[in-house]
């Protein structure tokens, strides 16, 4: 079986509104030093890249935030040597990190993701029989719930010996994110982004649907004789498309002759091709992402604090995504030799509307293998909003009276 994915195109507006931004002058200790040449290994300890005895590659925010996504692991796609990331189109799934590539045929290849010296399990929350490819949805993972505008910078471990401090965890890499600090101000940092982005679905993901023959196993034995009826009935029953040559001059009774109070019902119809394939289930998805920055401090103390929300939208009818990101830091120094450092986090997340995956319930399995190209998709969307039921083209026995689904 084909692995079924769908792509999504994007376009981005993005906007920045700055009331005061803080200024700091390097001290004359720092000034000597290249900022470039020092990175973040474990458990918070930076280093000198040039004396490090393995491989490690640091991204600046703006790698990670430049197009607005849900889990900002998708940005880091082609941007890191050796780094393999599988993204995917399903609404608020997953995405997998693999460096260098997999060292495990059924244990988990992640890299260990560590947030401000804290280590976080990148795996996904799906069900095992989804993991499978069986039914199930995609629930994301933990890196969905980073802040990407609250991140400072990455930096990419690679390899076993360069992450020994973290132990077997990131016996396959980690991935090293540093959020943003306060900084001392005379003046109050406050900031506003907002980024608007639009999306629809890649048709050249899509199988090209011909208009030649409609529903039905039998070719142009396909057609069921049902006593008391004038005209054949349509094979409901079968779920593909090697069915008779389509002829406007042929009458069919077809799904939609079956379902009380549609315009054709009762009626036989032409056995022609549908208007709408199912490429036009879709529709376009629309993102929102606002998020507001606080930052500042003086000798003492510092404080930094990102409040971002994402709401969007997905290519299926009637999912949506809301999530409420908080994220905060807090300084102090006590003397020359001992201070102290806070952060907290705090998601908020409600989707509806994902889509399952896996072969059983997944809606790209029919609209790529199981369709009937006589079925009108946007027919039986218009049906279910005047009946708010979900009449189906694969009925049971139409003419018994049992409009249940054989499978779809």
């Amino acid at each position: 079986m084909k692995k079924l994915t769908t792509g999504v195109l994007i376009l981005v507006l993005s906007s920045t509104f700055v009331v005061a931004q803080a200024q700091t002058k390097p001290s004359d200790s720092l000034k000597t030093q290249e900022i470039e040449g020092v990175v973040v290994t474990a458990l918070g300890i930076k280093r000198e890249k040039k004396a490090l005895g393995y491989s490690s590659q640091t991204l600046d925010a703006e790698k990670v935030n430049s197009v607005p996504t849900n889990n900002f692991i998708n940005n880091l796609s082609g941007k890191v040597a050796g780094m393999e990331i599988k993204n995917n189109g399903n609404f608020g799934g997953s995405s997998n990190i693999v460096l260098r590539g997999a060292k495990s045929i059924t244990g988990d290849n992640q890299a260990l993701i560590v947030l401000d010296g804290v280590p976080i399990i990148s795996g996904n929350l799906n069900s095992s029989d989804a993991s499978r490819g069986r039914d199930g949805f995609d629930f994301g993972n933990a890196t969905a719930d980073i802040d990407p505008n609250n991140i400072e910078s990455i930096n990419v471990l690679k390899g076993a010996a360069a992450t020994a401090l973290y132990g077997s965890m990131a016996a396959n890499g980690a991935v090293i994110i540093t959020t943003k600090k306060g900084k001392k101000s005379k003046t109050l940092g406050l900031s506003l982004n907002s980024t608007v982005s639009v999306g629809s679905i890649d048709k050249t993901t899509f199988p090209k649907y011909q208009k030649l023959y409609g529903g039905g196993y039998g070719g142009e034995d396909s057609f069921i004789s049902v006593s008391g009826y004038d005209y054949p009935l349509a094979p409901i029953g079968d779920d593909a498309s090697y069915g008779p040559a389509y002829n406007p001059n042929t009458l069919v009774y077809q799904w939609n002759s079956f379902v009380p109070g549609n315009p054709n019902y009762g009626k036989p119809t032409p056995w022609v091709a549908a208007k709408n394939d199912p490429s036009k289930f879709f529709e376009n998805s629309l993102a929102f992402v606002n998020s507001f920055n606080l930052n500042g401090g003086d000798d003492v103390n510092t404080y930094n604090l990102t409040f971002t929300n994402n709401y969007e939208t997905g290519v299926l009818p009637n999912s949506r995504l809301n999530k409420n990101m908080l994220s905060g830091s807090f300084s102090r120094k006590f003397s020359d030799k001992f201070s102290a450092r806070t952060f907290l986090t705090f998601n908020d997340q409600t989707t509806v509307g994902r889509n399952s995956v896996g072969y059983g319930d997944n809606i790209l399995t029919g609209f790529r293998q199981w369709w009937p190209l006589n079925v009108d998709v946007l027919e039986l969307r218009d049906e279910f909003f005047r009946t708010n039921q979900n009449y189906t083209w694969n009925m049971v026995d139409p003419t018994g009276g049992n409009l249940s689904p054989y499978y779809w």
